[in-house]
């Protein structure tokens, strides 16, 4: 059986997860069987949305014994998809352990939905470790946390969130893998970020007041040109953060 019709019987059967499974599981195993993988997504998907865990682990772990990079990116899609985020950010971590290209990952997605099901800690961890490991990544991706402190009043934390997010916008080496010296500060001695930078990040992702207040303080901290011409979206914490002083 092709992918494609081994992908129209799983669908066939999306009522019946047990029996997808088992015609998934056979079909797998199948000596004669080309590449699975573009029937992982519609699997995962039956399997998520039944909550059958065991089948979940098993395949995930083969995924990561067949297809390591390609089976961490599809299982994290799937779990997105499913709503499953704790359970993406733990398979996304564990891709940041194996030091993959993160390229294909929805990492920026991830962050977001964490951040709006209020799991603040568990998105801000995942900037964390990859900051740690040396990842150069997308710097909007620090849009969500930074917003989300903000709102919190944890001015110390997005501070410094904004500070690394302007570090990453500026040190001009390509994103999504790691660099060796990247534990260090990349900051470097009269570093700029231009308007081009400033508008990417803010911009292009709806920033809030709250993460733009925290950027002009940490550029003004720099001694950089000013950000004014970057007016921020009306924002109804906006009052809050100003009160706050």
């Amino acid at each position: 059986m092709g992918t494609t019709k081994l992908t129209q019987a799983l669908l066939k059967n999306s009522k019946n997860p047990k029996l997808a499974w088992q015609l998934f599981k056979r079909i797998q195993s199948s000596p004669t069987n080309p590449s699975f993988l573009p029937s992982v997504p519609t699997i995962a998907r039956i399997l998520i949305t039944a909550k059958m865990l065991p089948e979940i682990d098993h395949l995930h772990r083969l995924l990561l014994s067949s297809q390591p990079q390609q089976g961490y990116q599809l299982f994290v899609e799937q779990l997105l998809v499913g709503g499953q985020l704790s359970e993406a950010k733990l398979v996304f971590e564990a891709a940041l352990n194996r030091s993959f290209y993160l390229g294909g990952f929805l990492y920026k997605d991830l962050i977001e939905k964490l951040c709006k099901d209020e799991k603040l800690e568990e998105a801000s961890e995942i900037l964390h470790k990859m900051i740690k490991r040396g990842y150069k990544f997308d710097p909007a991706s620090f849009m969500p946390v930074v917003d989300e402190l903000g709102k919190r009043g944890h001015k110390h934390e997005a501070d410094e969130l904004a500070e690394k997010m302007m570090e990453m916008a500026s040190d001009g080496r390509k994103g999504d893998k790691i660099y060796p010296n990247a534990r260090e500060s990349i900051r470097r001695k009269g570093t700029t970020v231009g308007a081009d930078d400033w508008h990417t990040i803010v911009h292009r992702d709806d920033g809030s007041g709250i993460a733009l207040k925290a950027l002009k303080r940490v550029q003004k901290g720099w001694g950089q040109r000013s950000v004014s011409h970057l007016q921020p979206h009306k924002n109804e914490f906006l009052d809050h953060w100003e009160s706050g002083g």
